[in-house]
């Protein structure tokens, strides 16, 4: 395989062995009885420092792909013993051992989780673009994807308030703007992956609003601030035992679908769980990107599923963040 860049060569090499992991950490879990609970308890897997048990050499395993392309981990019996035959629908997928990965240089995320009732997706987005001749400006680049979003979904990324004429409105800042546009878009990529069919669906044809922010008449109001200031005030309580578990905030989003063939119904609640990845560079420290997960259904057509879980939402995630050398070290 060829690569433009030699990020991309790292990228690749960096996704295959997190992979491979993922995969070897589930046949381990199972094969010992120390599965997690079905309570759609979460793994996220980020980029950093490996702390697990030192473990054998463990074999590079690549993983069958849907025909969605979509990576999977499936059953293992003795007569399927390999995970390198691709299924074209994902017949073989083992439903407790769900996983969905993500990157954008140089950052590589992966989400998995055990319980068999739920679907998980999840986006990576990196708050930078790259400028050329074509785009100049945080406005040129988004402006390119205005296609992409409904008309309520582009207004909340153009301004900071959506309600009153259009004429009152105060615009967001290029800074503001362009982060609420990469999150909004995680939550339409992590929502469609969830679904299994990725960039196999116009995002267009569907709306997402988030519970208490989209339908909160604040000035001002950003998906990035409202994760950042919750997150702030729950670590301000929190102890090196939580430090990790309270990196994430998790918010009720409703999902709305012009389209009948999906896999989606028409008018639906999920969980969209918000990740801060932070990047030090010597004595600073800043969130340079952002994971999205999106879990669920919750509710289908204003349905609630039966003993689908205790809340809505505040779902447990057990972040580790692994470092590529790391990863590497696994395998050879």
């Amino acid at each position: 395989m060829r690569f433009r860049k030699e990020s991309d060569r790292w990228t690749a090499c960096a996704s295959v062995l997190l992979k491979s992991t993922a995969f070897h950490r589930s046949i381990q879990e199972f094969s010992t009885g120390n599965q997690i609970d079905d309570e759609g308890v979460l793994n996220l897997f980020t980029d950093h420092t490996l702390s697990c048990k030192k473990i054998d050499l463990l074999p590079i395993v690549s993983l069958p792909r849907t025909k969605y392309n979509r990576p999977y981990i499936p059953y293992l019996t003795e007569q399927n013993d390999t995970t390198n035959r691709d299924e074209a629908d994902g017949e073989n997928e083992n439903p407790f051992a769900k996983l969905n990965i993500s990157h954008q240089y140089p950052h590589i995320a992966l989400v998995q989780s055990s319980s068999s009732r739920i679907k998980i997706g999840l986006d990576l987005v990196v708050f930078s673009f790259g400028r050329n001749e074509f785009t100049s400006t945080a406005n040129d680049f988004i402006q390119a994807f205005e296609s992409s979003f409904t008309p309520y979904e582009w207004e909340r990324i153009q301004y900071c308030c959506t309600f009153g004429p259009i004429q009152s409105r105060r615009k967001r800042d290029d800074e503001s703007k362009l982060k609420e546009f990469f999150l909004r878009w995680s939550m339409k990529e992590a929502y469609t992956k969830a679904l299994g069919l990725g960039m196999h669906i116009e995002f267009s044809s569907f709306e997402t609003r988030l519970v208490g922010i989209d339908e909160n008449n604040i000035s001002n109001v950003s998906v990035w601030s409202t994760v950042i200031n919750a997150i702030n005030g729950k670590q301000l309580n929190s102890n090196v035992e939580n430090e990790l578990r309270d990196r994430s905030y998790s918010v009720l989003g409703k999902v709305q679908s012009k389209l009948t063939s999906t896999k989606s119904s028409g008018n639906d609640e999920w969980e969209f769980i918000f990740i801060p990845i932070t990047t030090t560079d010597g004595a600073r420290s800043s969130h340079d990107a952002c994971c999205c997960i999106c879990r669920g259904p919750l509710l289908q057509n204003g349905i609630e599923l039966p003993n689908e879980f205790e809340s809505k939402v505040n779902t447990q995630v057990q972040i580790e963040n692994i470092d590529l050398i790391d990863l590497i070290k696994l395998h050879m």
